[in-house]
């Protein structure tokens, strides 16, 4: 008696990318316990890697500054034109680079 196997063959599909959606705040709590919120937004790939490529100095090392001021002005979204000058009267501007550099390696590694 011989035996037949029967076989299922899953499909397999392309997983679904959704990078544009999802928000993400970031609070930071200064030393009296005053919170300031900021809303980031990514905003694509092409931008992303704009972002990187116009703070990449002729040496080839990424100038922070102006990597903070692209991220400023292009992920954060509330506040609204938020630029590293504002953070001479602001606390938090190393810790909200911090975030967004996390935010951005986490949308752009999918």
């Amino acid at each position: 008696m011989t035996e037949t196997k029967k076989t299922t063959t899953k499909k397999v599909v392309p997983a679904k990318i959704d990078r544009l959606s999802g928000n993400e705040t970031f609070t930071y709590k200064d030393k009296n316990g005053y919170e300031y919120k900021y809303t980031l937004q990514f905003p694509g790939m092409v931008k992303a890697y704009e972002m990187l490529d116009n703070a990449t100095m002729a040496n080839g090392i990424i100038s922070k500054a102006v990597l903070m001021d692209e991220y400023f002005k292009n992920v954060v979204v509330e506040p609204r034109n938020l630029t590293l000058d504002k953070f001479d009267e602001l606390p938090g501007a190393e810790e909200l680079y911090q975030a967004i550099d996390s935010f951005l390696g986490e949308k752009m590694s999918d």
